[in-house]
């Protein structure tokens, strides 16, 4: 009887130790591994991690460091880049981590009927690129900016959109 209850208290602590390495952050968000980290603390990993503290603390250690030497505690950086309109302005949107099939991203300065204003900004991506993907795209000082929407789109498909100040 003690030999079996001793095998489940080593199985148990060898469970909780192996999830705990792995990071709830890890598990929950595996595309941060290889973003640039905005420095702003996810409250649900944190709280996730700190969870790990009810049980023993070492596995609360384990968790926030694995999560932290990944940087997967942290938010992700947006990096939609808008500098004041002088002659013409530069608009950077950066992108991070791998797309999961070979697709076009494209960035384009729409007015309201969805007409170019500009040339679009493209990028051919594939999921063997784990470098960040930088798209620019510059305003001419002679656009109504109040008339403009930024449009991030992938393979012509829009998946976001800002409007431009």
């Amino acid at each position: 009887m003690k030999a079996l209850r001793q095998r489940w208290l080593i199985v148990f602590v060898t469970a909780v130790f192996t999830f705990s390495s792995l990071g709830c952050g890890t598990l929950l968000y595996p595309e941060r591994l290889n973003q640039t980290p905005s420095r702003k603390l996810d409250v649900k990993v944190v709280v996730l991690d700190c969870a790990w503290f009810l049980l023993a603390i070492w596995p609360g250690f384990v968790a926030l460091g694995v999560d932290l030497v990944n940087d997967t505690i942290f938010l992700p950086e947006v990096d939609l880049q808008d500098e004041s309109p002088d002659d013409a302005t530069e608009v950077a949107v950066r992108m991070h981590g791998s797309p999961p099939a070979d697709c076009t991203l494209s960035l384009r300065l729409v007015d309201d009927e969805g007409n170019d204003l500009t040339t679009p900004s493209l990028v051919e991506a594939s999921p063997q690129d784990h470098v960040p993907t930088t798209l620019r795209i510059n305003v001419p000082s002679e656009i109504k900016t109040q008339q403009a929407r930024l449009v991030l789109a992938v393979d012509n498909e829009p998946h976001a959109a800002w409007a431009v100040r």
